[in-house]
């Protein structure tokens, strides 16, 4: 009880300090980057905590939420930068509806994803996730999964082998669900 009530007062302490940093914020100004993962213009709320991080890998490296397996296809609300808005994802999110501003150079509505351009991230319809370097990766029918182009036609196919688990950790390498 006692360490929930210090977890929940610590999250109430960042909560309002995020508010304060954002409400001395110009509206015309976009913040610079919040975190190393992404380069984004907005922060996201997952149910697990009702709290707003820059993007789902800070949520999971936090103490403040036990839950730390989240995906960014997890986060249900997103919050602007520049005004502070806060709505719930959608296929419109890419741009704050307050401001105008727009909160990544890349959204993808179905991953939830809000990145830059600098890595040419798409979103693969065959593997149901987002990919990085576009003009250089395949998706190969047969293994059922994305891989770079160099290796078209150069290695040995295996029905589906892209949903294998990992060989080294034996976890699951994709993860849909």
């Amino acid at each position: 009880m006692e360490r929930e009530l210090k977890e929940r007062r610590k999250r109430e302490t960042k909560v309002r300090e995020d508010r304060t940093a954002e409400e001395s914020l110009p509206l015309q100004e976009t913040p610079p980057w919040q975190c190393e993962h992404y380069q984004r213009r907005c922060t996201v709320k997952f149910p697990c905590c009702g709290v707003f991080y820059p993007c789902e890998r800070c949520h999971n490296l936090s103490e403040t939420c036990p839950a730390n397996d989240k995906k960014a296809r997890h986060a249900t609300h997103v919050k602007c930068r520049s005004c502070g808005r806060e709505e719930e994802i959608n296929e419109e999110s890419q741009t704050c509806k307050r401001c105008g501003v727009k909160l990544s150079e890349y959204f993808c509505p179905k991953c939830k994803h809000f990145m830059g351009i600098d890595k040419n991230p798409f979103h693969c319809e065959k593997c149901k996730i987002c990919r990085f370097y576009k003009d250089r990766s395949f998706h190969c029918d047969v293994c059922n999964v994305c891989m770079e182009k160099r290796m078209e036609g150069k290695h040995e196919c295996r029905p589906n082998s892209g949903h294998d688990d990992c060989c080294i950790c034996l976890e699951v390498i994709i993860d849909h669900i």
